[in-house]
């Protein structure tokens, strides 16, 4: 036991000395810096840029000459949108490859892969707007007093599927509309991104800008139509009333995030999140902090490398982790966020710094 404590004590002198000399580019030692104000801050950037940049002006953005398609939602149906969502592409080519053998997707699926190669799913944690929208109630949730669900693994079983399920249908509904020997052709004007009829962005967004249209919005062209009017209400309806009870709840069902879970997105990008797991005390802060219930960057026991594909890195488990160099985030290998004693006793407002042991 002695040798325990021994060695304990010697590895945080170590962290100690470390956190001296090394430099991040996010300085846990500066409040400005801290990451959930800074995710905050780019959160509602990327929702500006994505709802209101083009009523200011903004032309629609380019590379090269070509739009980009991008791994997160930035929707169709937002009047005077400057980007492109991977997920709508993905549903109208499919749709067109009946005439083009499907050449009309390389292009939008080259961009979507590589922006997933540059920051994995931290589009989903930084960018998303819905995301956004999310974490606002999530903000708001403290003040009013309000507690939230946490999803056990039978319900995250049950939420993966149905996402799954989901983008299954999308897919084989897009390409099916889209041939004409298909039974399912007659429907083509009915079904066209069948998804994106049901995405909660669909009706939110554009609300957002004052346009209430697609909100309340019942299509009467068919008996199709109707249907998915029904379920559109249906999933923005559950995504107002379920997102104040359970953090990221329409995460956890969206397609564009299943899509990336099942490309194991994480796996091969080049922002990704690492554990020190013989430094780790196993309190369970990183858990408790996850907005999506993901056990498994806690439970790691062996690998440095915490690449799951479910985490959104949003890096709150980096924050709230309060021992000296457990966790950190890196991109292309270097180091962009460390968790430290320090950081997380600064982000509880309390001074914990003087009872800590030497």
């Amino acid at each position: 036991m002695m040798n325990e404590e021994r060695k304990t004590e010697t590895q945080r002198a170590e962290s100690r000395e470390t956190n001296e000399s090394d430099s991040s580019f996010i300085v846990h030692r500066s409040s400005f810096y801290r990451v959930s104000r800074l995710r905050f801050f780019v959160q509602a950037a990327c929702f500006v840029l994505f709802v209101y940049a083009g009523l200011m002006g903004m032309r629609r953005l380019t590379v090269g000459g070509r739009e980009p398609s991008l791994p997160t939602l930035s929707c169709e149906f937002v009047p005077q949108k400057v980007m492109k969502c991977y997920l709508h592409d993905l549903q109208t080519f499919l749709t067109r490859g009946a005439l083009d053998r499907y050449a009309s997707l390389i292009e939008p699926t080259a961009f979507f892969l590589v922006f997933c190669l540059l920051l994995g799913r931290a589009w989903c944690g930084w960018a998303c707007p819905l995301g956004f929208l999310q974490d606002c109630v999530d903000r708001i949730r403290p003040a009013l007093g309000f507690g939230f669900l946490r999803a056990g693994p039978r319900t995250k079983r049950v939420f993966a599927w149905t996402a799954y399920t989901l983008l299954g249908l999308a897919v084989f509904l897009s390409i099916f509309i889209g041939r004409p020997e298909s039974r399912l052709y007659p429907l083509a004007g009915s079904l066209a991104a069948p998804y994106c009829q049901l995405c909660p962005a669909r009706q939110l967004l554009p609300l957002a800008q004052g346009d209430a249209k697609n909100f309340f919005l019942f299509d009467r062209y068919s008996a199709t139509t109707r249907v998915m009017s029904i379920l559109g209400m249906v999933t923005a309806g559950s995504f107002l009333l379920l997102t104040p009870v359970m953090r990221r709840f329409w995460c956890r069902l969206c397609a564009m995030g299943i899509l990336m879970r099942f490309l194991r997105i994480n796996r091969w990008a080049m922002f990704e999140l690492v554990k020190e797991p013989h430094r780790c005390t196993y309190c369970g802060s990183c858990e408790r902090a996850c907005p999506v219930d993901i056990t498994e960057v806690f439970e790691e026991r062996a690998k440095p490398s915490v690449r799951v594909a479910a985490c959104h890195l949003c890096l709150k488990c980096v924050e709230a982790c309060a021992e000296d160099n457990v966790l950190e985030a890196r991109w292309l290998g270097r180091r962009v966020m460390r968790s430290s004693f320090r950081y997380a006793c600064d982000k509880m407002g309390k001074e914990k710094e003087t009872t800590r042991p030497a």
